[in-house]
């Protein structure tokens, strides 16, 4: 968790994780750690050192249904995949921050990891037409192990000078990465006509060697200078440096000994990737009591070259970006606000995009370059506006969000007879996305609180399929409900109930209408009986969606936990917990997807009824604990 500060008093938190800290399946994890931190000679230095240590075995089956829409027909593509994957982090970090004086500070960060893994996967699909006939089937396993040092350090100095509103601070990132992966693919991929006769079959037995060292500097030069009487300019460059040496080698087997020593030219390769970034900006901020505003803009330029260290050839793009910006913020009395905001950027295609390197870990689905791709740009607006009571525990709020993307880099996708996808990125026109959501929040007694929030969505998304422009369209429209009553009483309690509206149709199949309901609510009840200094807790979590044709066999997931929580102590430092989670053995990881024209849904093992017993101590230097929950 970060927590941020700004100039004009407003704080920002965020969180971020990483590969050890969420996924699906079933865990077996193991994590310790050492810190050391330290402050001296008045607190004007000031070092934090964390090692840090984490082994992550996962285990779990992951099912996935599809239908793919197509001009002229559609099949369904259903798959189960059984994966294990070990991981281990070895992680040191290091922060040394000095105040070098009053006005001038300098801190400097460094994070050295390194990542060693083992995955393996076993992957079974088919894909069936809309006659119920099996066009294609595939039976693929995986083993590889992954060697991944990085070090990344931060190098930020800030200074303020002795006129009101004049800085210039100076952030820099260098980044490492080094990375060496060794795989195995093994592929039987069987191909059925209209009739269901088997007419081809591959099969594929190769060993996949990849080496990447990435290399990245970032470095942000920001000046603030008053020009007069509560109206700054803010001037910023920054620079991006990143050279990216990719070999990707995959080989098969030599008839004569059985060994992977025959190399496959079109599956191996070895790139280098250099870019180099330069933009400039101007802003014009005037801030007042009640109302601030800012505008400007930026113009830069993006380099990529790209070396081919096999075929001995060199590309060479380069794209202009121009970023304008306004933002309003109107605040006319301390808890009523109103915001404007409008962004423009200009999106890139990435190399890969451009000239990517071809991996057929799934033989049924390749990837293509398109070197005359375009740069996209998205144009963004929001406005908000909200007013609060906190006496009368009152609250309005009221949100605007539009967003249109000119030349978006889309998908084209052509899928053959058998069913084999091959995808390329294109440019295509009309891509947007609009948002709007009011809430409105009362209380109704004392303690006792209701919340009522609203809002539509839609989105329109361009594609190719099989040649044809195609282009999708997703409404949805959600409506939720939530209300608690809290106080220092023997009951507490919290419902929240949340209802999904979707409905998709695409223009290559209009016949073919997606639409839904989904719902999901969570309620908690909480007993407090402080004679005998006892805590009951009950909680509800459930997840409904409406069956469709295509997902007929949806299932609805319910999860009920409680426990109950005894001090046992007379200094109210000792007590036992009794805990059960998911009392009915119904957790599983959902997720129905919409996009273009296929409609999806995903199914993930995850960590089901367990039950938890604990001794707990408390102990502190400001008396006795709360007792407002563990």
């Amino acid at each position: 968790m970060t927590t941020n500060v700004n100039d004009d008093g407003g704080i920002s938190m965020s969180w971020s994780g990483d590969e050890f800290s969420w996924g699906n399946g079933f865990p077996n994890s193991v994590t310790g750690g050492l810190h050391f931190s330290n402050k001296w000679n008045k607190d004007k230095y000031n070092t934090n050192n964390t090692y840090q240590f984490n082994q992550l075995e996962v285990s779990g089956i992951t099912t996935n249904k599809t239908q793919n829409i197509l001009p002229d027909t559609s099949f369904i593509n259903t798959s189960v995949q059984d994966q294990v994957s070990n991981k281990r982090r070895n992680k040191l970090t290091s922060i040394y921050e000095w105040q070098i004086d009053s006005s001038s500070s300098l801190k400097v960060t460094a994070r050295g990891t390194i990542v060693n893994s083992n995955n393996r996967s076993a992957f079974l699909g088919k894909a069936i037409s809309d006659k119920g006939i099996v066009i294609n089937a595939t039976d693929r396993s995986t083993a590889n192990t992954d060697d991944n040092r990085t070090l990344n350090t931060n190098i930020f100095y800030r200074k303020k000078f002795k006129k009101a509103g004049r800085s210039i601070s100076l952030n820099n990132d260098f980044n490492f990465n080094n990375r060496e992966e060794n795989g195995f693919l093994l592929a039987d991929n069987s191909f059925f006509n209209s009739s269901g006769n088997l007419v081809r079959q591959d099969n594929i037995d190769q060993q996949k060697i990849n080496k990447q060292k990435v290399s990245n500097i970032n470095s942000a030069l920001t000046y603030t200078e008053p020009i007069w009487k509560n109206t700054f300019l803010v001037m910023n460059y920054r620079l991006n440096l990143s050279q990216n040496n990719a070999e990707r080698n995959t080989l098969e087997k030599n008839s004569g000994n059985n060994k992977y020593e025959k190399l496959v030219d079109t599956l191996s390769n070895n790139f280098i990737f250099n870019t180099t970034g330069h933009t400039g900006s101007l802003n014009i901020r005037y801030n007042v009591k009640k109302f601030n505003f800012s505008i400007g803009t930026g113009i830069g330029t993006v380099n990529y070259r790209l070396k081919d260290l096999v075929k001995q050839t060199d590309r060479n793009v380069i794209f202009n970006n121009f970023i304008p910006a306004i933002s309003l913020n109107y605040t006319p009395k301390q808890q009523r606000r109103f915001m404007f905001n409008y962004t423009g950027t200009t999106k890139n295609p990435t190399l890969a995009q451009i000239q990517p390197i071809i991996d057929n870990i799934d033989p049924l689905n390749l990837t293509i370059g398109n070197p005359n791709l375009r740069q996209s740009f998205v144009h963004a607006i929001s406005i908000r506006a909200s007013d609060y009571k906190v006496l009368k525990s009152r609250g309005l709020n009221f949100s605007f969000n539009y967003n249109k993307t000119e030349n978006a880099i889309s998908n084209s996708s052509f899928v053959d007879s058998i069913g084999r996808r091959v995808n390329q990125a294109i440019n295509v026109a009309g891509n947007y996305n609009i948002s709007a959501e009011a809430g409105f929040g009362f209380e109704v007694i004392p303690s006792l609180n209701l919340n009522f929030d609203m809002g539509p969505r839609k989105n329109r998304f361009a594609n190719r399929v099989n040649g044809v422009e195609n282009i999708t369209e997703n409404s949805s429209f959600n409506f939720s409900i939530n209300g608690g009553y809290w106080s220092d009483k023997w009951i507490n309690f919290y419902l929240n109930f949340d209802a999904n509206y979707n409905h998709s149709k695409s223009s290559i199949r209009p016949t073919i209408v997606t639409k839904y309901w989904s719902y999901t609510s969570y309620a908690n009840l909480q007993f407090k009986l402080k004679k005998i200094k006892t805590y009951i807790d009950f909680n509800l979590e459930a997840n409904i969606y409406q069956k469709t044709a295509v997902f007929a066999d949806q299932r609805d997931i319910y999860i009920v936990g409680a426990s109950a929580r005894k001090v046992i102590s007379k200094d109210d430092k000792w007590e036992v917990k009794a805990a059960v989670s998911d009392l009915f053995n119904q957790n599983l990881g959902i997720n129905r997807n919409v996009n273009s024209n296929f409609i999806s849904e995903t199914t993930n093992q995850n960590i089901q009824r367990f039950f938890l017993f604990s001794l707990i101590w408390n102990f502190n230097k400001n008396g006795k604990p709360s007792n407002s929950g563990f």
